[in-house]
């Protein structure tokens, strides 16, 4: 799936690997992604999965492995303010070494 992310994108691999492997690609990814990569054209889900897969030497189709389909859910958090203003201050610090240098 690596080959996936790389060429999807992490959100674009996710939104296909999410899908159903019948789902037209202009509909999970949209038009611009279609235009962009015009080989994907009237393409679904489950035929970009097996093209990376293939591409990495993989011969196993999206369902031949066997295994069910999983869906993961990450939760989300915002940073600390604390956190903010540390990532501000490393920065600052980045900034003037680099700019003596």
């Amino acid at each position: 799936r690596l080959y996936l992310c790389h060429f999807l994108g992490m959100e674009g691999a996710h939104q296909v690997l999410s899908a159903t492997g019948s789902a037209q690609l202009s509909a999970v990814l949209g038009s611009a992604v279609i235009q962009a990569n015009p080989f994907l054209t009237g393409k679904t889900a489950s035929y970009v999965v097996d093209w990376a897969e293939r591409k990495m030497g993989q011969k196993l189709g999206r369902m031949a492995t066997g295994a069910a389909q999983q869906t993961t859910t990450t939760e989300v958090r915002q940073t600390s303010p604390e956190f903010e203003k540390y990532k501000q201050a490393v920065t600052a610090v980045i900034s003037s070494i680099q700019n003596t240098l």
